[in-house]
Parts: structure tokens; sequence; C-alpha cells
């Protein structure tokens, strides 16, 4: 596809394109080559005997025998092939004789083989048999006979259409051909086409040639078409309109013309279909469909069979038989848009068949069909097809029927309008009959009120239609999971809400519905990470995801991720925390679905606060713009936010960002948390009035709080940890105190990043109180950060600390009498501990008399039992 060059080096307009000899082709012929057949199998256009003429130009021994008309049949395909080796005169008498002979034997094809054979007996040539997709059964079985008996020394290219009717299994097991150069090899890549342009037009320009390219998809006679005319127009936008229209007439006068009407009719009638299944056509009224099929298969090469079982047109194929039916006019081409549409939706392919209801504007059938899928696609993630074909119906139909209200409704949930969504749900739960649709919508209305956290609207609507009894199983078990969640999030007793999930999970597990049984599980996975079991937590998350990816379920994949990441999260494991929150992000933003989304950036954003990952930290910002148009903040995210302030020491910017933001619900650690969180922030503000009552209100809610087992996790720990410095930053140290000896006391069952933390707090509380800790703080500040809490240790390293000792008595100590003191609380004697901090035991003896003496003491014992009441070891 070269034009050649003039004497001056200009492109040479007057003369055609020549083929460009294409290094990576030829290399591909050269391996297929060292095998004795080489077979080429593509669709027409594909340059099949083009690439064969580039190898072949060196070798002048080489045999061509391109089929025609004439040649399909047995004998028509033997005269040619001997026309074709220029067989001399004296040998074609005898074989004509003996060829009479073979007919007349039990297995003539075979026999005829055999004859044909020692007539062509020492013939060394490549011999090329192009066109072999013409060639009746017979012949093709005297071609693959003949070819066995030529022998080792032979060496055949056989280029087809199709070549599903040679023996290619046969031949590849024992090494006969290597795999076909096929559609694949032969198409151009877009360098190549680079390449060709620059060589034929040099005026184009590389964006032009790259539309022609994308255009056509490499098909080369496609390619060449385009490139002629952009040689003339000099603008692929010029081109792109008739290039098509050229592509387009190149197939119908090559593939489509040449078929009987009834195969031009089932192309038509299918070219809609992005697959073609035998079983399914069968039951549209095409008894013959296999049959066909392969038939079509093998006289066009643009139909591709599928491991499955199932068939395939070709991209730029499909697109011509659309076309065709356009010429044909608005009714053929709606009829087979409709014909698809429900042959896809009655095999469980709803997306597809509402692109292609919604592209022939049936309002009636796309109202329908949303009606009954339109919730089943939401959940899948076809949230932009349900919007556009929404769109498409007339305003009064789609705001009058209620199912398609709560379609509107779902697809206000997902993108984060959640009051919006909640105001539509309730409109069409309003204007719905029947006990099965209204529990439908109540338990999408149900889950956009527990996500923004409205457990007052969401009681109410369980005591409106939680009454009568629901047929629908798997609609029952999703109703009966979300009851439960949303009294777990009201407070009700554990024993309840596991009946509740445990009734809904046995529904579930008795049919095979795998969306059900899939959100069930992950409304139980939030529910026991509610109730603190967190390895049943971890295991109805795992589950579910599991079927969520299986099922192509985005959205619940998100938000059981989500769950996995918060489980993670709470054992302090960040590794897993880190994977199942990204998981979570990916998922989401497959399924379009904002608030999980919002949800799985919070968990990220949380640990890399968490991490002190300023890196990770600046990439997640980015995504925090996007998140500025959604009307709510989840919890962890705005507690992450906070702590980012406080690394600056703004500690009244985190204080009002707290008060601002709503507290959390439905969560009694996550609100202990937060009251923690407004006393720290309040009291490094200087805050004093908030900051006490923020205090009273932690140690109400700690004290109420109804699993006192629970005290260990995480939420719950770092509650104390920041009471303590709140705390310690107003004075109180007997209550700094008493919230670190709570945490020491659980120092076993908690994990060792908060183990780490805890110490860094006492370790700053004893400085406060003795004033000579500092070496001990940035001991524990460096362990801190290798348990992965660096961000919380930055955190504390901002607090606005007193400058001197804040008691009296343990002020008045020097750093060594501090130690002298905490190694006698282990039992250490003057020897021993001269030992320890290279001292004489006399030297000992006068720092702990000065101990003794500052703290008022009468003796050793009163002044370890005085300083491990106050905290100081």
């Amino acid at each position: 596809m070269v034009r050649g060059l003039v004497a001056t080096g200009r492109v040479d307009s007057s003369k055609p394109f020549e083929p460009l000899v294409r290094e990576r082709l030829s290399e591909r012929f050269v391996r297929a080559s060292a095998y004795p057949v080489t077979v080429v199998a593509a669709p027409a256009g594909f340059g099949k005997s083009v690439a064969i003429h580039h190898f072949l130009s060196a070798d002048t021994t080489h045999v061509w025998f391109s089929l025609r008309n004439e040649d399909r049949s047995l004998d028509g395909f033997v005269r040619g092939l001997l026309r074709a080796f220029k067989a001399p005169s004296s040998k074609l008498k005898g074989f004509a004789s003996a060829a009479k002979i073979a007919r007349e034997q039990p297995s003539p094809v075979l026999e005829l083989a055999r004859v044909v054979s020692d007539v062509l007996l020492g013939r060394t040539e490549t011999v090329v048999v192009d066109n072999l997709h013409l060639a009746s059964p017979e012949a093709l079985t005297f071609l693959v006979e003949l070819i066995d008996r030529a022998g080792e020394g032979s060496r055949w290219i056989l280029a087809t259409r199709n070549p599903l009717d040679l023996p290619l299994a046969t031949w590849l097991a024992y090494r006969r051909m290597d795999m076909p150069v096929d559609e694949v090899d032969l198409r151009l890549w877009q360098e190549e086409a680079q390449q060709i342009a620059g060589a034929s037009v040099p005026s184009a320009t590389e964006s032009d040639v790259t539309g022609l390219w994308e255009l056509t998809g490499g098909w080369p006679t496609a390619f060449t078409f385009g490139l002629h005319l952009l040689s003339r127009a000099q603008k692929f936008k010029r081109v792109a309109g008739t290039t098509r229209e050229m592509v387009y007439g190149y197939l119908a006068e090559q593939v489509f013309t040449t078929l009987g009407d009834g195969d031009r009719a089932f192309l038509l009638a299918t070219a809609f279909l992005p697959e073609l299944r035998p079983e399914q056509l069968v039951v549209g009224g095409y008894p013959d469909a296999q049959f066909a099929l392969n038939r079509l298969q093998r006289l066009t090469g643009f139909i591709k069979a599928e491991p499955n079982g199932a068939f395939t047109y070709l991209d730029l194929f499909r697109e011509f038989l659309q076309y065709q039916l356009q010429q044909l006019g608005k009714t053929e081409y709606e009829r087979a848009a409709k014909f698809a549409a429900e042959l896809l939706e009655g095999n469980g392919r709803p997306a597809e068949a509402l692109a292609l209801y919604r592209q022939v504007l049936d309002a009636d059938s796309v109202a329908r069909f949303l009606a009954a899928h339109g919730s089943e696609l939401v959940v899948r993630g076809a949230l932009e097809q349900v919007g556009l074909a929404l769109a498409v119906l007339p305003a009064d139909l789609r705001e009058s029927r209620p199912e398609l209200v709560a379609l509107s409704a779902d697809l206000k949930a997902r993108s984060g309008q959640l009051s919006e969504a909640v105001a539509l749900y309730k409109s069409s739960l309003e204007a719905l009959d029947g006990v099965d649709a209204r529990a439908s919508v109540a338990c999408r209305l149900l889950s956009a009120l527990s996500d923004c956290s409205d457990l007052i609207g969401a009681n109410k609507i369980l005591a409106q239609v939680g009454g009568a009894p629901i047929q629908n199983r798997s609609l029952r078990a999703r109703f009966l999971a979300l009851r439960a969640l949303i009294r777990c999030r009201s407070g009700v007793s554990a024993d309840e809400v596991l009946g509740l999930t445990r009734e809904a999970t046995e529904l579930v597990s008795q049919n095979e519905d795998p969306t059900a049984r899939a959100a069930v599980l992950q409304t139980s996975a939030v529910i026991n990470y509610l109730l603190d079991s967190f390895e049943d937590s971890q295991e109805a998350a795992s589950e579910a995801l599991s079927i969520s990816e299986s099922e192509n379920l985005s959205s619940l994949a998100a938000r059981s991720a989500l769950v996995l990441a918060e489980v993670a999260g709470a054992l302090c494991n960040q590794t897993n925390a880190s994977w199942a929150s990204s998981q979570a992000l990916r998922y989401a933003g497959a399924a379009q679905d904002r608030v999980a989304w919002l949800a799985a950036l919070a968990e990220s954003y949380a640990l890399a606060v968490e991490r002190y990952d300023l890196e990770k930290l600046g990439e997640l910002d980015k995504s925090l713009e996007l998140a500025a148009s959604l009307k709510y903040r989840p919890v962890k995210l705005t507690s992450a936010l906070a702590v980012r302030l406080a690394w600056n020491g703004d500690f009244a910017a985190a204080h009002d960002l707290l008060r601002s933001a709503a507290d959390p619900v439905g969560n009694p650690r996550r609100a202990i948390l937060r009251c923690a969180e407004r006393a720290l922030y309040a009291a490094g503000a200087n805050v004093r009035d908030e900051a006490e009552e923020a205090i009273r209100d932690w140690q109400d809610q700690i004290g109420a709080f109804e699993r006192p087992e629970a005290g260990h996790t995480r939420a719950l720990v770092l509650s104390r940890i920041w009471a303590a410095m709140a705390s310690l930053l107003l004075g109180r140290a007997a209550g700094a105190n008493h919230a670190l000896r709570d945490v020491e006391r659980e120092a076993r069952r908690i994990a060792p990043p908060l183990r780490a933390l805890c110490s860094l707090a006492r370790a700053t509380y004893i400085h406060v109180e003795t004033g000579s800790a500092q070496r001990d703080i940035s001991r524990a500040l460096e362990s801190v950060r290798e348990a992965g809490m660096g961000g919380y240790g930055r955190l504390l390293e901002q607090l606005p600390l007193p400058a001197a000792a804040s008691s009296p008595r343990f002020g008045s100590l020097t750093r060594t009498e501090v130690r002298v003191l905490r190694l006698l609380a282990v039992g250490g004697s003057s020897k021993s501990i001269g030992a320890e901090l290279e001292r004489s035991p006399q030297t000992i003896d006068s720092h702990i008399k000065a101990v003794i003496r500052k703290l008022g003491c009468s003796g050793r014992q009163e002044a370890v039992g005085l300083a491990r009441q106050h905290g100081i070891i």
C-alpha cells in the first residue's frame, strides 16, 4: 500500500498503491513455514494473497493455484491443481485413464489422491492453494489426503476464509503445522499504519492516520480505501464517511451478495446480537441456526466460533449488517433490534436488551422493561443505561409510575443525593399496591436511610411495611436483614438482632438467588461488626465479596470490601485494611456508587493519616475535590481531617471541624470516640468549658456502654488515650492517669500498635508531671512510627504541653531520680540499680534518700506506692 518515488524524491501520485512488506508479518510466515503446512486463515480483505506473495517473492519455484468457481468440485479442483503444476502432457494422458479407474473404487476420493500424487511425484515446489474456502467437501478431503501422501519434503501454503474444514488439530498434534496465520497477524498495527501512510501520503497528519486506523480497525483493505481518499482530501473528517461506505460496498460485493436470500435474511435478523447461541436462536424461531451459522462461517470468514459454543460477528461485519438494515428502512431496522432485545431479555442479559429498546425509542417497551428489570440493573452497576432509558420516556410517564419513580430514587441514592432519593422512595411507596412491590421499595429506602443515619425515619418505615407477610423469599430475607441492622443501630438487644439475622441468612441459603444472598451476607457482616464479632463479620463479608465478584455485583462488592476494611482497621491490620479499602474504591467506582465510594475514600484517607503517609495523602486529596459536591461526609473522614489540622498545631480548626459535623449515629463505639476527639481538640485549643463538657459526655457514654468485654477494641482504646491527653492538658492528672490505667490493664488484649501509642501517651503524661521524660517520649515516638501510627504520634507531638512540671512533688525529681524510682518499683536493690545505671551502690542510696525526702515519704515502699498511684511508674 505504498507508492513509489520519482527521481526528485516525491511520491509518484500517477501510480497505484503498492503493498508494503511488513517485517513482522514476514517473520511470522518464516516461523509458520518451518512446518510442512502453513495455513493462512482470515476473512476477505485481510491481504492473505498479498502477504503470501511477499513471503514467496524470492522463491521462483513455487506453484500457485487460486480457486475459481469452476474449481469448486472435485474434478474441477484436480484439473485446476494439475493446470497450476503445468504437468507434462504425457503424464496427463496417463492420469486420465488412472483417474477413471479411481472413481470406480470404494473410496474414489482417496484413490484419486493416490493417482495425483503419482503424477506429481518428484515435484519439490512450494504449493500455494488460494481461495480454498470455495472448495467442496470432496475437494478438501482430496487435498488433505494429497498433502498426507506428499511426505515430509513437501511444502504447502493454504489460504482460506475459514480453516475449520481442515484437520488443524491433527496437523498441530503431529507437528505438521504451526498455528494458523490469522486476521490478528494480518491486521495492521498502528505503527505499521503510520509507516504506510508516511510513505504513501506524506501530507497526512499522525492524528488523521490514527483516526483512519481506528475507524477501520486495522483491516488492510478498509485502510487502503481510506488512504486513497486521504491522499486527495487531506483530512480524516472528510474521508471517514466515504471510507465507511466504500468498506460496506466491498463487503456487499465480496461477501453479502454472494449469499442466498435465506442466509442474508438470517444475518440481518441477528445483526444486533452481541453473540449468537444456536439453542437460543432455535427458541427465537430459527430451528436450523447451528447449521446456518456453520455454513455462513465457512462462506464469509467474518463469523467466529467461540469456545463456549456461541458465534460472534466481527465488529466491522456487524456494523455492515446494521447499515444494511438502515438502508432497508426504519421498520426492518426496528424489527431486528426488537428481536435481539427480546432474545437478550429472555436469556438474562438485561443491560444489552435495554440498550436496544432505547435505541429504537420504543417508550412502551422501555417502561415495561425498566419496571421489570430496572432495580436489578442498578444493583449490577448499569446506572448510566438506566438513566439514559429513563430520559427517553415522556415526563408524565416517568413521574406517574411508582416503579419508575423508585428507579429515579435509586439513581439519586447511588449518586450521593440521599435526601432527594429518600423523598422519591417515599413517594413511590405511597403509590404502590401489593406487599412485595412495597417491600422492594422499602428495602431500598431503608438502605438509603441507613446510609444517611436516619434511624428515626427507618424505624417508621419498618412500622409501616413490616406487618404484612412478604411472599418472595429473597425479598423477605433482605427485609429481615435490614430490619436487624436498623434495630442493631437503634440499640436493641444483641439477641433480638442476631435472631433476625439468622432468620434472614437461613432464608437466602434455601434459594438460588445470589444477589439476595450477597446482600444479606453483607448486611450480616455490618451487624456483626457493630456487635464486635469481628471474626463472624469477616467471614460473612468475605463470602459476600466472593459472590458479588462472581455475579458482577459491583456495588455490593464495594460495600462488602468496606466491611473487611473496617474489621481490619479495628484489628489494627493495616495491610488488610489497605487492600480492602482499595478494593472497595475500585468496585464503588465501577458501580458508580458515590456513597460507597466516599466511604471507601474515607477508609483509605484515615489509614494514610494514621500512617503519616504524606505521598498517599497527596493522591487522595485530589479525590477529595471530587467528593466536595456530596452533601455529607463520613465520620472517619471528618476525624482524619481533624488529625491533619492538628499536625500543624491548629487545634482550634480541628475543634471547629468536629463541632460543625454531625455526631455518629447507630455506632456507640464511634460516638464514644467522637466525644474523646472533641475533648482533645477543645483542650488543645484551650476551650476549657467545651473540653470539660466533652470529657463528661465521654465518661457517661463509656460508662453506659453495654459491652464492657469490648473495652480492648480499637475505638474504645483510642478514646481513652485521647481523653487522657485532654485531661492532662486541662491539668487533671488523676483523670488522665485513670484513663491510661484502663488501657494498660487491657494491654495483653490490645493490638501492638495501640500498646505503642499508649506507651507514648504514658511517657507524655510522665513528662508533664515530672518534666524529665523527654528522652522517653522520643523513644516511644519512634516505636509508634515503627508500629504504623506515625500520624497519631505527630498529633501527640503537637500537643501544647505545659512548659514546667505540673506536679510540685514529682517535678522536683531529677531525671536520674525518676529512673532510680522506676527501678525500685520492679524490685531493684541499690547494688543492681547501680549496675544498671553504672553508679556505685552508695550513690544510688543517696538518690533514694533524695527521692524519699522530696516526696515527703517515710521510706522506699511509700515512695514507690505514691509514684505508682500517680502514674509515674
